[in-house]
């Protein structure tokens, strides 16, 4: 029997209904998350973390922004410090958010944004861990394993989005998170009594990591949509939005005479001809 490529689902296959509802489980408690996320990064090989203190929203090219590049022990190190840059008060009036970015060696990181609960509860199965940034606002966090290449990677993450688009959730800021145990100091996540809310762990597996092939057996992989286009274009459609991509460029039609609608249907072919598709460049 031929193989088959486990990420793709079998013909027929209702990928979207796929996923079943997961009954909701107790939440994670911990009285040090800000250690737990940490560790949580470390045992799937994250040994670089890229941390950034904002003011929000977002700075402006004249607000305040800090970045540095610390590994493990160094941010283990750090934590305190940083805490009490998030929670206290600037001479300006203003807060320091905490937002870090882990790099590994040994795995990829996918994030799901703006996750609802029930995206979380059919992620937890493959999540190494999720957090409440604010309420009911959600990230979940996927150490993909496979040594492919980016551009496969990249594709194949788009097709999972395209699943998890479904449920509730998006890319977001792909790889970059709230510390837990900081505060989320957005103005709009002001709570009801003039508090910040705090990010917190609602999940964690130690040692998690998933793969493509286990995320297209359980439903979370929408089929590759590849068609082909006019004239030798190849149009790629692994997309969460609606618009198509151009990623080949037949040079046939480099050469092909342009020919007006006139002459087309008179069948003069003297003119050269440049075709396009609509929304999509040429590469």
């Amino acid at each position: 029997m031929a193989n088959r490529d486990e990420s793709v689902p079998p013909p027929g296959a209702k990928w979207d209904e796929s996923v079943p509802p997961v009954e909701p489980r107790p939440e994670f408690a911990s009285e040090t998350p800000e250690f737990d996320a940490l560790e949580a990064f470390e045992s799937v090989g994250a040994f670089s973390f890229e941390v950034t203190h904002l003011h929000d929203p977002s700075p402006r090219k004249d607000k305040n922004r800090n970045y540095e590049v610390v590994d493990g022990a160094e941010f283990r190190d750090e934590l305190a410090r940083y805490l009490e840059m998030n929670k206290v008060e600037q001479a300006d009036g203003e807060f320091w958010s905490m937002v870090v970015r882990p790099r590994s060696e040994r795995v990829v990181f996918w994030l799901v944004d703006d996750a609802t609960r029930e995206t979380c509860e059919r992620l937890r199965a493959v999540s190494l861990l999720q957090i409440e940034t604010s309420l009911d606002n959600y990230q979940c966090w996927l150490a993909i394993g496979d040594e492919r290449e980016k551009e496969e990677l990249d594709a194949t993450r788009k097709r999972f989005l395209r699943v998890v688009s479904r449920i509730g959730g998006n890319g977001g800021s792909y790889g970059a998170l709230r510390w837990p145990g900081s505060d989320n100091h957005k103005p709009e996540r002001k709570q009801a009594d003039g508090s910040q809310p705090t990010v917190r762990i609602i999940y964690l597996e130690m040692g998690r990591v998933t793969t493509i092939a286990e995320l297209g057996r359980i439903g979370l992989l929408a089929p590759p949509i590849v068609r082909a286009g006019p004239s030798g274009f190849k149009v790629d459609t692994n997309k969460a939005t609606t618009k198509c991509r151009v990623i080949q460029f037949s040079e046939q039609c480099r050469t092909m005479p342009r020919l007006t609608t006139a002459a087309r249907q008179s069948g003069d072919t003297r003119q050269r001809c440049w075709f396009r598709l609509p929304h999509a460049s040429t590469r």
